[in-house]
């Protein structure tokens, strides 16, 4: 897409319409109504740009404000409406006129049109009709003051891509938005959508969708086209110095008292010592917010630690009962279900994943039916205070029977994991708190730096002759100050809060299992089958880890380059590895005789075994018929990477 820039604005075209976008507004600061349009006819003359908009509040606004766009036009120019002015008059009314079509009376007021207004329309493609959809934002203040979108760009012109990242970077704390698109404008309206959502705001209330003849019928208004605001005077070059001589020496006594009244502003504005602190303050803000900040791109020891403990615990949440539990509740299951029952047979008994599972057969040649079997089910159920039957799957063939039990137990492990979950949200809610309190602060810091260089780039005319200096500039400056020592307060009051805050920290016997204590279990005991001990999976997982580090090791050279810091270097491995073993009933011989184990009591007295913190049952398989039995089991084992990065983390390393 080609679009011209000239003079700070491009020539976009919108449905067929040419519009001017500019790249610059110019806010007057301290503005009168009585002495702006001299402000912006001098700036006219000095740029020897004459034409432009101009936009400026009503005279009974609350808020007051004055700002205008240069534009270099020959006389003979055709000029073009400016989309700006044109959202800065009309939005208001467009989005009064969506909430009158889509809402009650009493669903809304003249105080929801008092938002940020973003009108986003795609701009048509002059280069080929297969380039992806080019976007311009036009953005005004509730107020109806235009605001720059990211300027620094040098175009108004955004992809897809870009211009979401930016709004919702932007308006990631502020729901005080409308987003306004043209109804037959799909591309816009999908992305302002897929922003809307993203942020998690309400998208009926936040877009507004208005008619195309609405936007083109406001787009003919006259005044949104730019204007003359200088024309170079006729009067002959003496005579004009024999009046700027006169109009010296009328003024000469006022201009110098002007100026020994801003001599002591300007020493305040240039101390070094004040200013140097305001930058130091403002970078450790700003650093400080990075390493509180949530990021998935790389890991720090903070969001290392964090990804290993939230996983581990939501982990934890898959295997709610312990090794004994499970057997005993296995065996409850076996003494309260018939083995027959309507020419049915109880066949096996399987625990997976928190749940257990009873199937029953249809014997053969048997004239069993599925719901008289249910009956059967539903009375023992009706009886029994220990689990709750539900029926859950039938064979294709309607042979076969399954029911999930549900023991009527307390879980130790629930409890635990709850509580490990409420430590977690709260030391994450303290975090979050810390981590904008600094963004603000370092906000603030940057408000006042720039007001300062706002004050330092005003000219001799802005400075002396209309007397805005001294005065105006050090009373906002000391309220720009107080702001700024109230959000440092606040990241004081922040810290103190994350310093208090508990931190999770996991027991250790949790994660103390020995993958040789298995191996000599394998290798010694001749009563159960043992497989090896597999490690299956870890945490955090082999691809965060594989990913993670990539972009750590980036971001730990820009680290280490600036403090020379050997630590940061070393890659973070795993810090919790968990491994798989089977367990299986056997029928075999050795030099003692014969050794055989099955049946429920046999399951009871390896629960009984297994019965550690730290192990925990993925599956068990019961053959109610033959009364064998398979159970396999995982348990975790913490490494050296966990004591260094995990178990050894304190708010000091943040």
């Amino acid at each position: 897409m080609e679009t011209t820039k000239k003079h700070h604005a491009e020539t976009i075209f919108i449905g067929g319409t040419p519009f001017w976008a500019p790249l610059v507004w110019t806010n007057v600061e301290k503005y009168s109504s009585l002495t702006f349009p001299l402000q912006v006819r001098a700036k006219a003359s000095e740029s020897g740009m004459h034409y432009g908009v101009v936009n400026s509040s009503p005279k009974k606004s609350n808020f007051q404000y004055g700002q205008y766009s240069l534009l270099a036009l020959e006389d003979d120019q055709e000029a073009y409406p400016s989309l700006d002015i044109l959202t800065a008059t009309h939005a208001r009314d467009w989005v009064r006129e969506y909430f009158k079509s889509n809402f009650n009376d009493d669903e809304w007021d003249e105080s929801d049109l008092d938002t940020t207004k973003l009108l986003i329309t795609t701009i048509d493609n002059t280069s080929s009709g297969f380039s992806p959809a080019e976007f311009v934002v036009s953005l005004v203040s509730p107020s109806g003051q235009v605001s720059d979108i990211d300027a620094s760009r040098g175009s108004r012109v955004f992809d897809s891509i870009d211009l979401s990242e930016l709004l919702e970077t932007e308006f990631q704390l502020d729901d005080n938005i409308s987003i306004i698109v043209i109804d037959d404008d799909g591309e816009a309206a999908t992305l302002a959508k897929s922003i809307v959502e993203n942020l998690h705001f309400d998208v009926k209330r936040k877009l507004a969708i208005i008619p195309r003849p609405a936007f083109e019928k406001a787009a003919l208004n006259p005044e949104l086209k730019p204007k003359r605001l200088y024309k170079p005077s006729k009067i002959k070059v003496k005579k004009l110095g024999v009046i700027a001589a006169a109009v010296a020496l009328a003024t000469c006594g006022w201009l110098g008292f002007s100026y020994l009244s801003q001599s002591s502003a300007d020493d305040f504005f240039s101390d070094p010592s004040y200013w140097s602190n305001i930058q130091k303050q403002m970078k450790a803000f700003d650093d400080k917010s990075d390493e509180l900040g949530s990021s998935s791109k790389y890991w720090d020891d903070r969001t290392y630690r964090n990804d290993v403990l939230s996983s581990f615990v939501d982990s934890l949440a898959d295997n709610l009962y312990t090794s004994e539990e499970v057997a005993y509740i296995l065996r409850y299951i076996n003494m309260t279900l018939p083995v027959y029952t309507s020419e049915w047979e109880l066949s096996t008994l399987e625990y997976e994943n928190n749940n257990f599972i009873a199937t029953y057969n249809r014997i053969d040649k048997g004239k069993g039916v599925y719901f008289m079997l249910d009956e059967d089910i539903f009375e023992i159920d009706e009886k029994d205070n220990g689990i709750r039957i539900e029926p859950f799957f039938l064979g294709d063939m309607a042979d076969v029977r399954k029911y999930s039990i549900i023991p009527k137990i307390s879980l130790e492990r629930q409890a635990s994991i709850s509580k490990m979950r409420s430590v977690m949200r709260a030391e994450n809610a303290v975090t979050d708190a810390y981590a904008d309190a600094a963004y603000k602060a370092s906000k603030k810091s940057l408000q006042l730096i720039n007001y300062k260089h706002a004050y330092a780039n005003m000219g001799f005319f802005d400075k002396w002759f209309l007397l805005k200096g001294s005065d105006t500039y050090s009373e906002a400056l000391q309220v720009k100050n107080g702001m700024l020592k109230n959000a440092i307060d606040d990241v004081q009051l922040a810290e103190k809060a994350y310093n208090e805050q508990e931190k999770l920290t996991l027991q250790d016997r949790l994660i103390i299992g020995n993958k040789y204590d298995f191996v000599t279990m394998m290798q010694l005991d001749s009563f159960f089958e043992w497989t090896f001990p597999i490690a299956t999976s870890s945490f955090p997982g082999a691809d965060a880890i594989e990913e993670k580090n990539k972009k750590s090791k980036k971001k730990k050279k820009r680290k280490k380059s600036a403090k020379a810091d050997t630590k940061v270097s070393t890659p973070y491995g795993p810090s919790i590895i968990s491994y798989s073993v089977t367990i299986s009933t056997q029928d075999s011989e050795n030099e003692e005789g014969k050794v055989k184990s099955y049946g429920i009591s046999d399951m009871i007295r390896l629960g009984q075994m297994l019965d550690k913190p730290f192990v925990h049952v993925d599956y068990v398989n019961y053959d109610r018929v033959n009364e064998q039995w398979e159970m396999q089991i995982h348990f975790f084992t913490k490494t050296q990477d966990y004591e260094a990065n995990v178990a050894n983390f304190t708010n000091k390393d943040v």
